[in-house]
């Protein structure tokens, strides 16, 4: 997990050197001078919030895939997999 601890690099700065190492969905808005956070869910992007640290997004983005893995278990232990074929299956996966 990469940190921002040195309070001398601008948070823009910050995003561009270490780009690669930040989790996709969390991006540094520089017209906004904010963090956005934001998660992907069926192929579609589900904007969250917009935070003045990367500490503050990145707490938020780990809190939200913690709760949509959650999520996405509960309905795969909800479901009697030896009554679905593989297509339902499919189609129900694209759901959540």
């Amino acid at each position: 997990m990469i940190t921002k601890h040195d309070s001398t690099m601008s948070d823009e700065d910050f995003y561009r050197q270490f780009k690669s190492r930040i989790p996709k969905g969390i991006y540094y808005e520089s017209s906004k001078r904010r963090w956005r956070v934001r998660l992907y869910k069926a192929g579609t992007v589900v904007h969250l919030a917009y935070h003045k640290s990367y500490g503050l997004a990145r707490s938020s983005y780990e809190e939200a895939k913690a709760l949509q893995k959650e999520s996405t278990q509960q309905k795969l232990e909800q479901m009697d997999l030896s009554t679905h074929s593989v297509h339902s299956l499919i189609n129900t996966l694209g759901k959540l």
